[in-house]
């Protein structure tokens, strides 16, 4: 839902997908890390005639680290850092700024699958946004956001999270909050 001057609306719906492809480590039962490449791909419905957008209409790309700490019967951690290099969204020829980002999630196993706790995330902009190949200075978006989460974690080693966040200390874009499903599936 979105508010500005004067005008408001509401949408919802399946947002941009993420298309990941990595390499991990297991350097115990617990500790895991995983190197790869994200590709935020533009599937969410857009119009740049609409104030609420679910998807961003432009193709993103960029490094990620993301490290966890599981404990079937204790803390379960973990963060996932990247930084994305946005594209041209070509209904409007704007370029969002290239963006450092970090989600986080620290909770504690109610029993060996599941887990409760608080997740979130943080994002920086790090460039400026353009238009028309034109720097547009004072443009670069700035968000924290933190809520509740609860993971189910198979034994066979697939996990799906669920989070839902309340966004704060945002500076250039809007303020909301957003329901996430997340998904992992060994091959």
């Amino acid at each position: 839902h979105v508010s500005a001057a004067g005008r408001s609306q509401t949408r919802t719906g399946l947002g941009d997908i993420t298309l990941s492809s990595g390499i991990g480590w297991h350097f115990s039962e617990r500790f895991h890390v995983i190197g790869a490449l994200d590709v935020f791909a533009p599937t969410g419905g857009y119009s740049k005639s609409n104030l609420a957008n679910i998807g961003r209409n432009y193709w993103s790309y960029g490094p990620v680290v993301a490290a966890s700490w599981v404990d079937p019967k204790g803390l379960n951690a973990d963060v996932k850092v990247g930084y994305l290099f946005n594209q041209k969204n070509r209904s409007t020829a704007y370029t969002s700024g290239n963006e450092l980002y970090a989600d986080y999630s620290l909770g504690w196993s109610v029993s060996p699958e599941w887990a409760l706790g608080v997740g979130g995330y943080a994002t920086v902009q790090t460039t400026d946004d353009k238009q028309g190949g034109q720097t547009i200075s004072g443009s670069r978006h700035r968000a924290f956001a933190v809520g509740p989460s609860i993971k189910y974690a198979s034994s066979k080693g697939w996990f799906v999270t669920a989070k839902w966040q309340q966004e704060m200390a945002v500076r250039n874009g809007p303020q909301g909050h957003a329901f996430w499903i997340r998904a992992a599936f060994p091959l």
